[in-house]
């Protein structure tokens, strides 16, 4: 019988009316006693500020994050890790906001379930052992369990009865949380909630905080942080009871919960049911509302299709749905704009070029009286092009003349604009700099690289900040595809914030997927100019989780290990590759699985009758349903299967631009 302790805490306000929000929750996951954990914080204590504590009080209010400057938390962590690597086994954090919330304390509340039952069913406890749960207590403001006006009172005239009605609470969260986990786990679990400021588990919970925040994640060991979904807890046969309540924007929230967190495509009839409901209650403010919720859900599924390989399809078949319900009621005129949007990237990231309804977007934004301002259709009809040439690519169609009137005219309007305000300095503007990278993409997917490289600069120069990254990464693989090594390095510092060698050091599995694609890559391309490379990356720091760009890294690991004599792991990664771009609904991704698939058949040496030159050519003749890709193929002998002698690197390349 082992002994256990989770410590949960939290960070953030958890506000559900703000769409960008950095608030989750945090459980951190250890065997090592309070007294063990004390004695780890009261030596590291000792070692940063060169003194002993006087209070035991001084090692939590130390230690309690909040309360640190961002140098002597990391300068903290650190040292707790350096000196006692053994004292967190585990790391576990909220991702995603619940969809059915309604108030601060419910999300945080969700989190913490969904939390405690991932833990519990991960396999980590044996049935006998005993795991003891302390959850940091939050202040009577954020709980909202109390009038405002009571709790305020007690805050301000009587200190002792503000600390009762937090113990009330908190007292009362126990016991309901204990009987929740009797009914979900036959293990023996124990919940207290006590404050990070006065109990050790707290505090390591709340350490366990900011070492899960991305200014210092990054230097945790790879198989220590793990996100957990956050779901809210409605009994899956809830939906029929909020429609027949009416409670419409409950029934949509828990709608898309299930049809996109949990995966269950049978809900989807529920959806008309929910639009009759709307309609029968004719109420405006409802149904804005109402939609607002399916728009908002469908573009945010879109944004993360690279952790779920079939959200195209799911938003595609849910779409269906909307588009019939335009048909017959129409969808309220101020959200228009945002559903064209959304129905824009599904058409770009779908693969399948549909110039029909781009056309009846675009006339609809130009003739329609009901899209208000001139600059909302603009900004509306230049989004729809940006989407269009999207589109285009991932058609294998690299002709984007169309984007080239635009330039001026939102250079002109961005002009005007400035000097109507009175802005002086420079100021940038990402829509001008998304047409210029448009440009510069088609650019380099013909091959014409210096030319993209004209349009990928200037676009890194009038980018704002948090775009940069995006453009370093195009301008690096224009490099790298010109075999470049100085200004390739030099690029993927810009990406990475770090060198070559530094980021080799450093990442893991939290780390961002397609910069570690881009190291690969780097790395691949000196192995074939004989260049001097850091040692190889443990496989365990490529373990991550999502399709996409992940079949993409295990190719360029794939070519990397075949680059340096290691044919057998080669063939393991190229394998893990082939699975996860197969397993995609995108046309685009499973067109990438074609190198990947004759490298295969290559380094297997596998005979005409071959599973694998079947499956080759099976899957070329699907990719040939493209006019553009059987365009692009056709005088790229590179795509037989026996074309000769076998270059890996050649293979590797053998699809434009990001494509490879």
């Amino acid at each position: 019988m082992a002994q256990w302790n989770i410590g949960i805490d939290e960070h953030g306000n958890f506000n559900p009316t703000e769409k960008e929000n950095d608030s989750f929750v945090c459980a951190v996951v250890t065997q090592s006693s309070t007294e063990e954990v004390y004695s780890a914080l009261k030596s590291v204590y000792r070692a940063v500020f060169g003194k002993d504590f006087l209070e035991k009080e001084d090692i939590y209010e130390t230690f309690h994050g909040y309360r640190q400057k961002e140098n002597v938390r990391n300068l903290l962590l650190h040292e707790l890790w350096k000196d006692y690597p053994n004292l967190v086994k585990k790391i576990y954090m909220t991702e995603d906001r619940p969809y059915v919330v309604s108030n601060a304390q419910q999300w945080w509340l969700m989190g913490v379930q969904s939390l405690l039952l991932h833990i519990l069913n991960s396999g980590i406890f044996a049935q006998d052992d005993y795991i003891n749960v302390t959850i940091a207590t939050r202040t009577l403001e954020s709980i909202g369990f109390y009038t405002p006006a009571t709790v305020q009172n007690a805050k301000r005239e009587n200190k002792r009865e503000y600390l009762d009605l937090h113990r009330k609470y908190h007292d009362f969260l126990e016991r309901e949380l204990q009987e929740w986990l009797n009914t979900v786990s036959s293990l023996k679990v124990r919940v207290c909630c006590h404050s990070a400021s006065v109990n050790t588990m707290a505090t390591l919970a709340d350490q366990a905080v900011n070492m899960a925040r991305p200014s210092f994640k990054e230097d945790l060991p790879s198989d220590v942080l793990e996100g957990v979904l956050c779901l809210s807890f409605l009994p899956d046969d809830q939906l029929p009871t909020l429609l027949q309540t009416g409670d419409v924007l409950g029934a949509v929230n828990a709608f898309l919960e299930g049809y996109f967190a949990k995966q269950q495509d049978a809900l989807l009839d529920v959806a008309n049911r929910i639009f009759d409901v709307v309609d029968k209650k004719a109420n405006g403010a409802l149904r804005n509302a109402a939609w607002e919720l399916f728009i908002d859900a469908c573009t945010k599924r879109l944004a993360c299709r690279g952790s779920d390989g079939n959200v195209v399809k799911r938003v595609s078949a849910l779409n269906d749905i909307l588009e019939k319900e335009i048909e017959s009621r129409g969808i309220p005129s101020k959200l228009q704009s945002e559903y064209f949007k959304m129905l824009s990237a599904l058409y770009a990231h779908s693969g399948v070029v549909k110039l029909d309804e781009f056309g009846r977007m675009e006339r609809t934004v130009v003739t329609s009286n009901e899209f208000g301002l001139p600059c909302d259709r603009w900004n509306c009809y230049l989004d729809l092009q940006l989407f269009k040439a999207q589109s285009f690519f991932n058609g294998y169609n690299f002709n984007a003349d169309f984007m080239n009137p635009l330039l001026e005219t939102q250079r002109s309007s961005a002009r005007l604009l400035n000097e109507r305000l009175g802005a002086v300095e420079k100021c940038v503007d990402d829509k001008y700099a998304a047409i210029l990278g448009t440009l510069g993409q088609a650019a380099a997917f013909r091959g014409e690289y210096d030319k993209a490289l004209e349009y990928f600069l200037k676009d890194y120069e009038c980018t704002s900040e948090g775009w940069k990254s995006q453009v370093a990464s195009y301008i690096f693989v224009v490099y790298h595809r010109q075999e470049n090594w100085e200004k390739a390095c030099e690029w993927f510092e810009n990406q990475a914030g770090m060198s070559f060698e530094q980021f080799g050091e450093t990442f893991d599995t939290s780390s961002d997927m397609w910069t570690v694609l881009n190291y690969l890559r780097l790395y691949a391309l000196g192995l074939h100019l004989g260049k001097r490379v850091p040692q190889y990356p443990d496989s365990k720091r490529l373990r991550f989780r999502g399709n996409y760009p992940y079949g993409l890294v295990q190719k360029w690991a794939g070519v990397c290990l075949y680059l340096k004599g290691e044919s057998p792991r080669a063939e393991i990664a190229l394998k893990k590759s082939y699975e996860s771009l197969k397993s995609g609904d995108s046309y685009t991704i499973k067109t990438l699985a074609l190198p990947v698939l004759k490298m295969r058949y290559k380094l297997a040496g596998y005979d005409k009758i071959s599973k694998r030159e079947s499956q080759y050519k099976s899957l070329l003749e699907k990719c040939r349903e493209s006019e553009y890709f059987t365009a692009y193929i056709a005088d790229k002998k590179i795509f037989d299967l026996n074309d000769g002698k076998f270059d890996i690197w050649e293979t590797a390349m053998m699809l434009p631009f990001n494509y490879a």
